[in-house]
């Protein structure tokens, strides 16, 4: 990751630059299902989160993290309220596994390779996983895990809409933002956006497409 400038990440089937309506969150699982190849793209300037905290070098590692906040958002369909929630929660537990493996879980610093952080993507398809792992300096803090000694997060909001059929969930999307702070060589806040297109497999939810930004915070 460039540490001026913002990084964009898409894989499995492209998702559009909109926030998901239902009509977009179908086609994107059902695209997905052909699993199109990822596309990266690097561009935009960095802006600010609005997180006005700033980075005191030497006292990250005593401050304690920011928990998830779970949201629900766009259902489309009849499902029960209590259903909903169930499945936010769920959903919401594989953008945990996400943010956890890629960049808030772990010691560093430590190398941005495959297998150090594999663990980010145990909530994907295969296709998907090796997609999102081989982009790893985009969807995960591997590009400047070498050179943090700490890093927290400051903020994670999980927004959950939910495509639901015949008052059963078929699809969901995680919209994901994620604020975290770095200590070391590299100090600063960077701020990730990120949708997470999912479906049922088995018992479980599963990642099938995936956008991810990443954005340098200036002025903190």
């Amino acid at each position: 990751m460039h540490d001026d400038r913002t990084v964009h990440a898409t894989g499995g089937s492209r998702l559009g630059r909109g926030a998901p309506g239902a009509g977009a969150l179908l086609l994107a699982v059902a695209l997905t299902l052909g699993l199109g190849g990822c596309t990266d793209s690097d561009g935009g300037q960095p802006t600010s989160d609005g997180a006005t905290a700033s980075v005191a070098p030497g006292r990250l590692l005593e401050r304690r993290p920011a928990p998830t906040v779970v949201l629900v958002g766009e259902v489309a369909g009849a499902l029960p309220r209590e259903r909903t929630r169930q499945v936010a929660a769920a959903v919401a537990d594989v953008a945990d596994t996400w943010m956890d493996g890629g960049f808030t879980s772990g010691d560093y610093p430590r190398p941005g390779t495959r297998r150090a952080f594999s663990r980010a993507f145990s909530g994907f398809t295969g296709s998907t996983a090796h997609q999102a792992a081989a982009d790893r300096r985009r969807t995960t803090a591997a590009a400047i895990s070498s050179r943090i000694e700490g890093l927290v997060a400051v903020r994670r909001v999980v927004h959950v809409d939910v495509l639901a059929v015949g008052a059963h969930a078929r699809a969901a999307t995680a919209r994901v933002r994620l604020v975290y702070d770095t200590e070391g060589r590299l100090t600063g806040r960077f701020a990730v956006a990120a949708r997470l297109a999912m479906t049922r497999v088995g018992r479980h939810w599963r990642v099938l497409a995936y956008d991810v930004t990443q954005t340098r915070v200036r002025g903190v």
